[in-house]
Formats: structure tokens, C-alpha cells, sequence
């Protein structure tokens, strides 16, 4: 963890602000296959077992 905390200081903004661009499109990206698969009767890791 400290490890990670000191990678994550030494990056410059403009690094961080695209890391978190990135994330932020992967997470909207993983939420909307999760409502879909929902929407669909599928649970978000898999199908639903009857």
C-alpha cells in the first residue's frame, strides 16, 4: 500500500488527471454492463441460477 501511495505522489497532475479519466470511463462503462445484464435477468457476474 505505501508503495502504491508513494507511485501515486510522484505521478505530475496532468498523469493523475488522466488515470482518473480513464477510470472514471471503465467504471461508466462497468456500471452500464451491470444495469444491462440486470435489465436482461442476469446477475452482474453471471446468469441467475434457477
Amino acid at each position: 500500500m505505501e508503495l502504491t501511495w508513494r507511485a501515486w505522489k510522484a505521478l505530475s497532475r496532468t498523469e493523475k488527471a488522466q488515470f482518473l479519466g480513464l477510470f472514471r470511463e471503465q467504471n461508466a462503462r462497468d456500471r452500464q454492463r451491470a444495469a444491462m445484464a440486470r435489465k436482461n435477468g442476469h446477475a452482474a457476474r453471471g446468469r441467475v441460477s434457477s
